[in-house]
């Protein structure tokens, strides 16, 4: 495991490295001093030398860089090294790859003849003096509702891209981070649509590089699936050339689809505002495809999402114009979520998400997570239960004052969860760390919930 500590001056970066090793015992871990090294990162106009550090009686090795995370860190401080190592590896990668990218061009030029840009009329509410008008005209990018999961997807057409000579490549980058500019803040979804890039239109791989670079950690973060729709030889090679620049963690949310059939699993595609050369493409490649039997889906009895509201009402006993489950989530919010800063912001957990349609889909009572953890803290013992009371009461004055003491609710998690709960007879493992913190958070957020009934335990429910 590597661990990766940073401080601003020598002393206290000694400070931070003992404790680091005091605290890696208490849960039965043991640092290796002989396998830590220090980097000393000098200020601008400062002089770089050795600092002297250490950790009980061995002093530290001092080194002049290392990799952490598939990053070079170096002494000087200076990231252009990196991004140059990177582009060189990727620049012999691309050699390596001439032929078959050749092999893809002639092919594309092929195609050429009977691809040409989709024109499109420009949307009704642009503004011929709108700084990007030339660009946004054109509907290369759009923003094409949620997809399954609530996340925002952002389209990007390569078909209505015209002729390179006749788009500004560097403006249309801009509007690129425009448009995604409103959207970053929360999980959001990109689907682009190869079909239609052709030699034509095609942008230079310095163009591709520049782009990349462009588009920071504000960007990348909370995108939580890049969908490439009809991918060729050409892209997934173009990818192979960028693979020493592409983290590994962003190259997992690169999701190839070969047909519109393949991205209808993760958002509806009749609600997107697809090309409809793409989609003329796309029964092309089906034709071609050898048919597959219908899938036959059973509807459940307490079938709740995915049918007619009409359906829905006829097969309800109570004949409800309002579906059952907008009604207690809307409930449950008028309750609980008002106050919640940045409600709707984020979308849900997928795997809860999927817990909660089944349930209703079989009318399984859907547990109100308070209810469930109160039913948890009712098994304590009495001592337990009031002390447990007591000091999360205490916590919760701590956090209202969090504007001064910068102790938030998650703060005060990450410090009392494994002080609160423990294996018996072990040590607790990494992996348990964050499920104890997150439902030590739960209890702060919860406390008038779980504690509601009554300070008296026998009286819970």
């Amino acid at each position: 495991m590597q661990t990766f500590l940073t401080e601003e001056n020598r002393d206290g970066l000694e400070g931070i490295t003992s404790c680091f090793v005091k605290a890696a015992k208490l849960f039965g871990l043991e640092v290796s001093l002989k396998k830590t090294e220090v980097v000393h990162q000098p200020a601008p106009q400062e002089e770089n030398h050795v600092l002297h550090i250490t950790v009980g009686e061995p002093e530290l090795k001092t080194i002049h860089q290392f990799i952490y995370l598939g990053c070079t860190i170096s002494s000087d401080a200076k990231t252009n090294k990196v991004v140059d190592n990177r582009l060189t590896k990727a620049n012999s990668a691309f050699g390596r790859l001439y032929k078959s990218l050749e092999q893809q061009a002639s092919e594309e030029r092929h195609k050429d003849k009977e691809c040409s840009p989709e024109v499109v009329d420009p949307p009704p509410n642009l503004k011929w003096d709108d700084p990007f008008y030339d660009i946004a005209r054109r509907q290369i990018v759009e923003v094409a509702g949620d997809d399954n999961y609530g996340r925002k997807v952002i389209v990007f057409s390569a078909c209505r891209m015209p002729p390179s000579h006749q788009l500004d490549h560097t403006k249309l980058l801009q509007y690129l981070k425009h448009t995604l500019d409103k959207y970053v803040e929360s999980d959001y979804s990109v689907v682009y649509f190869h079909y239609g890039l052709t030699s034509q239109n095609k942008p230079s791989f310095t163009w591709l590089i520049e782009a990349y670079k462009e588009f920071d950690r504000k960007y990348k973060k909370n995108i939580k699936a890049l969908y490439i729709v009809h991918p060729t030889r050409f892209i997934k090679a173009l990818l192979i050339v960028f693979k020493p620049i592409i983290s590994m963690k962003f190259g997992r949310k690169i999701l190839y689809m070969n047909h519109l059939g393949e991205l209808e699993q993760f958002l509806k595609c009749e609600r997107m505002v697809i090309p409809a050369c793409v989609k003329k493409f796309d029964d092309t490649i089906r034709a071609a495809q050898k048919p597959l039997p219908p899938v036959q889906t059973k509807q459940l009895p307490h079938q709740q999402f995915g049918i007619n509201l009409s359906v829905l009402r006829s097969k309800d006993p109570e004949k409800r114009t309002i579906p059952l489950v907008m009604e207690q989530t809307i409930a449950y919010i008028k309750m609980h979520g008002l106050n919640k800063e940045g409600i709707f912001r984020r979308s849900a957990n997928v795997c809860l998400v999927k817990e909660v349609l089944d349930k209703y889909n079989n009318e399984v009572p859907v547990t109100k997570q308070a209810e469930t953890m109160a039913r948890m803290i009712q098994t304590l013992p009495e001592d337990n239960y009031i002390l447990l009371q007591y000091l999360l009461s205490f916590l919760l004055l701590v956090a209202d004052n969090s504007e001064l003491n910068k102790m938030t609710l998650s703060n005060l998690a990450l410090v009392f969860g494994p002080t609160l709960m423990w294996a018996e007879n072990a040590a607790i493992s990494l992996s348990a760390i964050n499920p104890i913190n997150h439902f030590a958070q739960l209890l702060l957020e919860k406390y008038n919930e779980i504690f509601s009934a009554t300070c008296d335990k026998t009286l819970l429910p």
